[in-house]
């Protein structure tokens, strides 16, 4: 993540700062739907361990 925040500043994008608003404004809708999307793999009778393939890809 870091590395392509500094590839955005760096380079001469157009509405810089506003790409990265959009590309911080992802985490926090990942950090809020992740637990719901493997709780429900978890309750559809998955094994948790393949939760954690699904939140990486």
């Amino acid at each position: 993540w870091i590395q392509a925040t500094k590839y955005i500043l760096e380079n001469d994008i157009k509405n810089k700062d506003r790409l990265i608003t959009i590309f911080l404004n992802f985490y926090p809708i990942g950090h809020i739907t992740a637990p719901f999307i493997a709780s429900s793999l978890i309750n559809n009778g998955i094994n948790w361990r393949y939760s954690y393939v699904v939140m990486i890809f």
